[in-house]
């Protein structure tokens, strides 16, 4: 816990020692400084309150609200939960590792001040790689053998300042060098008689980390009195996976109508394209179209609208090309890319790439017109891409408006100029952005990278396991993050990929993965290519559960060792428990009191269609699967009745299709009622205990399957059983 904490702040380039008392001047007494410290429940709340009673400006910079130089019994056995709060990477990593994708090397010059990197610097000798450790999407959890978990944090969304818990350790030995809860003013100018507060720091301990991260949501929910933009995950396509540059028109209006034709009543509404529409497929070239869309926007989105689908539109609305309109007309509107010359724009023609300044009234004026412009064409969701760089903190940024703080501030006002100019029931799905600082305005955010064409299984086949690691790193990612889903916005896992070269084993784990991540379902690529039995697995995903599944073995499996591989999902029915084998096991071991289970159940694998019979949790269970892929177990607490165990409608065995179930002991009846789309083939598996007998057809001893077919709405079943 943080007890005999000091505080530091870098003001007017220099570090000063904050008042230990908790209240003093700084800065030869022109500079007040307030500590408020108190707690809620079992959090421990922190802020600094600054006011100028001065009569000159005060530059702001980094403010160190606790720092601890010691972490008792801290060693190589340690980890550290991490959240880049963008598509890199956010889990559980060794403290003398380092974040694999998110590392000091470049990352810190946008997002990090400069006094803290120098500060970090001198602490860890002058290699800031293995033991280095911030996290941007503003918490952490340390993890000691033999000691509580220590929640480390700040409560999000952040409103001013970039605020994020950074953690030195020795690379060697793994021993805390030192531990600071960190608040960015970004070189602030605090004006005479302006006060300013940090962002509010917490801490707290738990025995268990899952309890820390889902009670920080709630916390964070209450405080912030968060209110979801929308709460039910879409269902849709998007165009990259499968076209990239290459999309048309044409093919847009082709694939909603294989859409239609292939998944009648499976809720199918948003279809997005992405970039491959617009004007030499340039940054703010947004008001015309290539030859690609030859008709316009409008004209695709009413061909769109007359097959039944929403319009959905991607644009990286804050980036402009340097031969834009808008560059020429408004230079002093962008800022460099980073670094001190642009970047050039990924694809051709790869001009030099600004962003909007996004407290420029020019800017502001022209992200309206943009969103205007789609909105008349007739678009309605709305995937924001490139919104990362507006939260940097780098001096090369300096915004127009001075009384906007760079980082945090800055980057909330970009998202609020996109919601003034939406309707309510606009979906916007931030992408490539701050995560953690979209909450509150996005539907939706990235969750992690994109998540890559298929082939996985090919490449590995030929020697190459890069195509692993990287789905690997999106999968943990995303599902690190499970505790967000529902209450700061909707998990996001990308478009599910199922084309060739997938083959079944492959399609299996990317549906499970989008199923049990519970958010939305986008078809992404060529899946009409995939064979039908391919194609039909997308079914067993709809409509989505809604539900995110809690990685269990989160914690216990740090990289670079491991990440997280089992996932579990609770229904009033039935456990559900998704095994992914991407590390190569013969076998996927299951913790019975990892997933808080006891008693013993009828368990039923989904995909292979395989009854395990009675699974007693004191007993050791593994189940075997062969690398890389997935499989689903459907636990059912035993009855001394017969009861529905599993269907092979949909991933979660009876959780969105079954309803009304109850057993008649008068008749020795089993009913419900089943909730399919029309022409929906699938069974029911019910397991008949001993002292009853049924006349359906097994298909496993003790198991009969009732076969059904979807009606698009509530179809009644019953089955009737005897007593011997």
């Amino acid at each position: 816990m943080l007890t005999n904490f000091k505080s530091t702040s870098y003001i007017n380039n220099q570090w000063l020692s904050l008042p230990a008392d908790g209240e003093g001047m700084l800065s030869d007494g022109k500079l007040l400084a307030r500590r408020h410290l108190w707690q809620e429940g079992p959090w421990h709340c922190l802020t600094w309150e600054f006011t100028n009673q001065g009569d000159s400006p005060i530059a702001m910079g980094s403010c160190h609200l606790a720092e601890i130089d010691t972490l008792q019994d801290s060693g190589r056995a340690d980890s550290i939960y991490l959240d880049s709060n963008g598509g890199w990477f956010s889990g559980v990593v060794r403290v003398t590792s380092r974040l694999p994708n998110m590392d000091w090397e470049y990352w810190k010059e946008v997002f990090c001040a400069q006094e803290d990197i120098a500060w970090a610097d001198a602490i860890q000798g002058g290699d800031l790689s293995n033991g280095s450790h911030y996290s941007l999407g503003g918490m952490s959890i340390y993890l000691r053998p033999n000691h509580p978990a220590l929640f480390l944090g700040f409560v999000v969304p952040r409103q001013r300042s970039t605020a994020m818990p950074i953690v030195l350790n020795d690379p060697q030995t793994g021993t805390v060098r030192c531990i600071a809860l960190v608040n960015n003013f970004a070189g602030y100018q605090l004006q005479p008689g302006e006060t300013i507060t940090t962002e509010t720091a917490l801490w707290r301990e738990d025995a268990n980390p899952h309890r820390l991260l889902e009670e920080y949501a709630d916390f964070c929910v209450k405080v912030r009195n968060l209110r979801l933009r929308h709460d039910t995950p879409p269902i849709g396509w998007l165009s990259w996976y499968g076209y990239r540059l290459e999309i048309t028109e044409e093919e847009c209006v082709r694939i909603a109508d294989f859409i239609n034709r292939e998944y009648p009543g499976f809720g199918f509404n948003y279809f997005q394209v992405d970039l491959g529409y617009n004007t030499q497929n340039l940054p703010g070239q947004w008001f015309g179209t290539n030859n690609h869309f030859s008709r316009g926007l409008a004209h695709y989105c009413e061909e769109i609208r007359k097959r039944g689908f929403t319009p959905g539109i991607w644009c990286a609305a804050f980036c402009v090309a340097e031969s834009s309109d808008f560059f020429r007309e408004h230079p002093d509107a962008c800022t460099r890319w980073s670094g001190d010359a642009p970047g050039c724009w990924f694809w051709e023609p790869k001009d030099p790439l600004y962003y909007l300044d996004p407290t420029h009234p020019a800017a502001q004026e022209f992200i309206a017109k943009v969103l205007n412009h789609f909105k008349e064409a007739g678009a309605e969701y709305f995937k924001i891409d490139f919104m990362n760089r507006l939260g940097r903190v780098d001096h090369e940024f300096q915004p127009h408006d001075a009384k906007i703080v760079k980082g945090t501030q800055a980057y909330r006002l970009a998202c609020q100029t996109l919601t003034d100019h939406l309707a309510p029931t606009d979906y916007l799905y931030s992408c490539s952005n701050l995560l953690f600082d979209s909450v509150g305005y996005a539907s939706t955010s990235m969750s992690a990278c994109d998540i890559a064409n298929t082939g996985i299984r090919k490449a590995l086949a030929e020697g190459d396991d890069s195509k692993l690691n990287f789905y690997r790193m999106q999968f943990a990612t995303t599902m690190a993050r499970y505790y967000i889903h529902k209450k700061f916005l909707l998990l996001n896992p990308d478009g599910i990929c199922i084309a060739p070269p997938a083959d079944r084993e492959e399609a299996w784990f990317r549906t499970l993965f989008v199923g049990m991540s519970g958010g939305q379902v986008f078809l992404g690529d060529r899946f009409d290519l995939a064979e039908p039995a391919v194609r039909d697995y997308v079914k067993r995903v709809l409509p989505p559960y809604g539900e995110a599944a809690r990685p269990v073995d989160l914690f216990r499996k740090p990289y670079p060792d491991g990440r997280p591989e089992i996932l579990h999902l609770h229904t009033p029915q039935r456990e559900v428990v998704g095994l992914f084998n991407f590390g190569g096991r013969d076998a996927i071991e299951v913790d019975w009191q990892e997933l808080g289970l006891s008693g013993k159940y009828e368990a039923w694998e989904f995909y292979e269609r395989k009854y395990l019979g009675v699974l007693d949790t004191t007993r050791p269970f593994a189940y075997p699967l062969p690398f890389p892929s997935a499989r689903v177990l459907l636990l059912t607490p035993v009855s001394d009745r017969p009861q529905v165990i599993a269907t092979t409608f949909h991933f979660t065995g009876g959780a969105v299709e079954l309803s009304d179930i109850a057993f008649d002991q008068s008749t020795n009846t089993l009913h419900g009622k089943l909730i399919r789309p029309a022409g929906d083939v699938g069974s029911l598996n019910i397991k008949v205990p001993d002292g009853f007998t049924c006349d359906l057809a097994e298909a496993t001893p003790n198991v009969v399957g009732l076969p059904l077919v979807g009606t698009g709405t509530p179809l009644d079943w019953e089955v009737h059983c005897a007593t011997m």
